[in-house]
């Protein structure tokens, strides 16, 4: 659904490598997912980390048309992976 409505998808699960039907549906439906890496944080400082690495959200999201993901910190930053990179991670599991 959130790739059919061009939604961002906006999560802590970090499993998402380790499991190959969800990476494989991000793959098909062509989402851009934000995944928060850092462990233990309360909810106000997930917000946070995700307010903080809100402006590259946006210009990553218009930038990729098709399946990305990327990891965002507690700190804000942000490192985007590919559709070539999910796909690599697919066939690797």
């Amino acid at each position: 659904m959130a790739g059919k409505r061009r939604w961002v998808v906006l999560t802590k699960d970090s499993h998402f490598r380790q499991r190959p039907l969800e990476l494989a549906a991000i793959l098909a439906s062509n989402v851009r997912a934000f995944v928060l890496s850092a462990g233990k944080l309360t909810s106000a400082q997930q917000v946070e980390a995700f307010e903080r690495a809100l402006p590259r959200l946006l210009r990553l999201s218009a930038k990729h048309r098709g399946a990305m993901i990327g990891n965002v910190t507690a700190s804000g930053s942000v490192q985007v992976y590919s559709r070539a990179q999910l796909t690599q991670w697919l066939k690797a599991l």
